[in-house]
Parts: C-alpha cells; structure tokens; sequence
C-alpha cells in the first residue's frame, strides 16, 4: 500500500526522501491515504 502510494507522489528531493514524508506527510498523501481506504 506504501509503495504505491509513493508511486503516485511525485519525486522528493534529495536528502528529504523518508523522513519528511513520514513526519509531516503532505496533504495529497492524505487525501490519497482516505481514497485509498474508501477504495478498500
């Protein structure tokens, strides 16, 4: 489920590939975090 949800989201940046998206996730992942659920 986690690797395709970062499949969809674009490319991060260099040296912000982990540890910003699992602290502070961006509200797209979020979004997507409740489609994918509706979906399941």
């Amino acid at each position: 489920m986690f690797q395709s949800l970062l499949l969809l989201l674009p490319p991060p940046p260099p040296q912000q590939q982990q540890l910003p998206l699992l602290l502070l996730p961006p509200p797209p992942s979020l979004f997507l975090l409740k489609r994918m659920r509706t979906w399941k």
